[in-house]
């Protein structure tokens, strides 16, 4: 059956890209040109792509240079058009230089950003360099980042995404010069629209195993190491952890060597956080030292903490005084006191005040112990109260 014809104007808007066709048209025009069924999938795709982003996307030939962000031409005598004849430069036609970087990215994809000073020809040297290559690709020029998302989920085969000018005059970047610099960047900072959305995205993003080994392998300073470690402890990524603070903490820091200790404690792992702490402790480490008499106290290993505080270790003596009244050890302690352990007489008072030993804390008390002779014993004074007359 002869397919009905299509309006001259109609053929001529559908030709010259000037107007979107209605599902109806585009069926009739590819029948009339006799395209197969199985051939129209992707005619139907690149109609509901340029109606889904209109009016950002278009042919790279029929794109307005001034709408790309190509500023005007000054007037002068026998100038004709918006724009003056374009002459070549170094920068186009240099085996590094913007027309070479544009065809690299037309056979495999990438970025190409330029970079220089305001109103030197950077949008028009980029807007010549797409038309000169690529001038039968699609453009699209994004008014947000909507039309970025739409474009993405169903890209043309041949795409040229222009992000110059994107979201009105911001910029995704701003030079910086340091001091003493003026007119030459040093480096850019990042927008802050683009840093809270990333910020918002990044908070949901769930980081890659092999980006948190790259990081155990490859940072070497000690605070960013620390950081990081406390990161992926928060994320309950103790694998990553661990090595992490084992560095920072061989590096001398005594706050990641704490983060490894309770780390290591927290697993259950009090054996591999006491070696830690007993490394550090016997270096000259005092709040290592201290760290380390707290935890064989959690422990309950009173034989370590005598040899430690035997041997002048910091901290030992008073923790082991402290484990021994803990557990009820009275004749170990009357041994610390008699050997001239301070700490372990005030420990000792405590724990006879608790059981009620009235004649042993008057005879401290005589002996010298001030403590002692002020320290209240709850059995004594009841059994005053309760004493027969």
């Amino acid at each position: 059956m002869r397919p009905a014809r299509l309006a001259p104007s109609t053929l001529s808007d559908l030709l010259s890209g000037e107007t979107r066709p209605s599902a109806e048209t585009l069926e009739l025009f590819l029948t009339a040109c006799g395209v197969p069924e199985e051939a129209r999938g992707s005619w139907r795709s690149a109609r509901k792509r340029a109606l889904t982003v209109a009016p950002a996307l278009a042919g790279v030939e029929q794109a307005d240079p001034r709408l790309l962000g190509v500023h005007a031409a000054i007037e002068a005598p026998g100038a004709t058009g918006e724009l003056p004849v374009y002459v070549l430069r170094d920068t186009d036609t240099d085996p590094r230089g913007v027309r070479a970087l544009v065809g690299r990215a037309a056979e495999r994809g990438g970025l190409v950003v330029l970079v220089g000073s305001s109103s030197v020809g950077k949008t028009r040297c980029a807007y010549e360099a797409i038309r000169a290559l690529v001038p039968q690709w699609w453009l699209l020029h994004p008014a947000d980042a909507d039309h970025v998302r739409q474009a993405a989920a169903d890209p043309p085969s041949r795409l040229v995404v222009w992000l110059d000018e994107l979201h009105g005059a911001a910029a995704a970047l701003a030079p910086v010069a340091a001091p003493g610099t003026m007119g030459r960047p040093s480096g850019y900072l990042v927008a802050d629209y683009l840093q809270q959305h990333a910020g918002a995205q990044r908070r949901t993003t769930k980081v890659p195993g092999a980006t948190w080994r790259a990081l155990c392998e490859h940072l070497t300073d000690p605070a960013d190491q620390a950081s990081t470690g406390r990161a992926a402890q928060d994320r309950l990524l103790y694998c990553y952890a661990e090595p992490l603070y084992r560095h920072t903490a061989d590096a001398g820091d005594e706050s990641a060597a704490t983060s490894l200790v309770g780390l290591l404690v927290e697993q259950g792992r009090a054996e591999e956080a006491i070696t830690v702490l007993r490394t550090r402790a016997d270096t000259g480490d005092d709040i290592a030292a201290l760290r380390l008499s707290g935890l064989l106290v959690e422990q309950g290993r009173a034989e370590e903490l005598r040899v430690r505080a035997d041997t002048g270790a910091p901290h030992a003596a008073g923790c082991l005084a402290d484990l021994l009244a803990e557990q009820g050890r009275v004749e170990e302690l009357r041994a610390r006191v008699d050997s001239g352990d301070t700490g372990a007489a005030f420990r000792l008072v405590d724990l006879l005040a608790e059981q009620g030993q009235v004649e042993e804390l008057r005879t401290r008390a005589a002996t010298g112990n001030p403590y002692a002779a002020h320290r209240p014993c709850r059995q004594s004074s009841s059994a005053s109260r309760f004493q027969p007359k």
